[in-house]
Parts: structure tokens; sequence; C-alpha cells
């Protein structure tokens, strides 16, 4: 059952914390070494509180400002209804703000994959998503209001894409015009999708045989057909 402690595991799992954008983000640091943030949401009916441990553990607490008590019912996957959806959405996006300005991604080397991940941060205020227990160094980026993936990030091995070599590369999966895939294809930088649908997938290798701008140009693209 993927729980909202889950959700915080997976997160920190794949960044690494810069102390100084906490501390510029409004973390205090504690006589512990540890970082704690707090900030007020649903029009100041609660108070949520982030804990970043020294060992690099990441939990929350929810305080209900009305009766000063924590307010659990977010955590439990047997609490439904709008109004507790509503609090979680509320607590993730601001987990998901402070992600973005304090953390950074360390499962990536490659500078396109990087400069990529960034202008997907910027242009559309994405963060990469790691779904996969088994394939923790795989990511997707998925529109905020469909949901949609509009693009997956993976670690493979060359011979994966039907190359004559084992060397690991950083490839982009995006959607494609169905019309045009066919005349993309090259098998150099431009592959039948690995892992996606081929009619309305492509893959790119991320290196820099492929300008950024080039590869901005797809992610737009692919945003616009996730609709």
């Amino acid at each position: 059952m993927y729980t909202h402690q889950t959700f915080l595991n997976d997160l920190i799992a794949t960044q690494s914390t810069r102390p100084e954008q906490l501390l510029a983000y409004g973390f205090q640091q504690t006589a512990t070494g540890d970082y704690r943030y707090q900030t007020t949401i649903l029009d100041q009916q609660f108070t949520l509180t982030v804990l970043l441990t020294v060992d690099q553990q990441l939990t929350t607490q929810i305080t209900d400002n009305t009766t000063e008590l924590p307010y659990p019912p977010y955590q439990s996957e047997q609490a439904t209804g709008p109004f507790v959806s509503q609090l979680r959405q509320a607590v993730r996006q601001q987990i998901e703000q402070l992600a973005a300005s304090c953390f950074q991604t360390t499962i990536f080397s490659q500078p396109a994959t990087l400069a990529l991940l960034d202008y997907a941060h910027h242009q559309y205020a994405n963060q990469p998503e790691f779904l996969w227990a088994k394939s923790p160094q795989n990511a997707v980026l998925r529109r905020r209001d469909s949901h949609k993936w509009y693009a997956a990030i993976l670690v493979v091995s060359k011979r994966k894409l039907g190359l004559d070599s084992d060397e690991i590369v950083e490839i982009l999966d995006v959607r494609v015009d169905p019309a045009i895939l066919p005349t993309l294809i090259d098998n150099q930088r431009f592959f039948p999708a690995y892992h996606m649908n081929k009619t309305h997938w492509l893959t790119i290798i991320l290196d820099q045989n492929t300008p950024l701008e080039m590869l901005e140009h797809y992610l737009d693209q692919s945003y616009q057909l996730a609709k």
C-alpha cells in the first residue's frame, strides 16, 4: 500500500538536502542537528510540521489549531472522505514545494538529464516521481492537471535499445505524434520506445549529442499530448 510515509521515504531516497537552502526556506536547525519547519495550511486550520533528521529521515505531523492536538487521520489509509483528501493534497503540495526549493535529485548524472529536469521544474512545476521499488533509478514526469505521464527518464543498458554495447545510459521517453514518429527514429539518438507503447512514444538517449533545446522541444510536445 502506497502511504504518505512511503511517499516521504521515496522522496528523500532520491534527493540530497542543501542545508543553506533549508535555512533560507524557513527551516530551523535544532540542538541535535535536525531541521524543523512549520507552516499553516487550509486557511490556517492546521499547522504542518516537517522534520528532517540528521540521518535523513523525513516525517510530518499535522496539528489541529483549534484543539492544539495532533490530527493523525491524514496519514491513515482507513480515513476517507473529501476533507481528508483535501488535507492530504495540501500536505503533499507543501512537501513538493519545499523539495523543489531545498532538495537536489541525486539519481541522475548526465548534464542533459539534470538540465531537462530543471526545465520541467521551472516550466511545469514538476518533480520526477520514482515509482518502482525494483527500479529506484527510473522516474516519470506527469501533468499536474490530467495526472498523465508526459515523460519517463530511465537508466538502461544500450543493449536494451538494440545497440551492441553494455554501456549504461540515461534515456528519455516522450510522447510523439504517431504520424511523424517513424521519421524520427535513426537508432543512434532516437529509438523505438523502450518500456512504452512504440506507436505513441519515442526514446532519446540523454547525452551531449542531442542539444538541450531539442530535448525541451520534445518534452513540450509530449506535455501537450498528455492532456
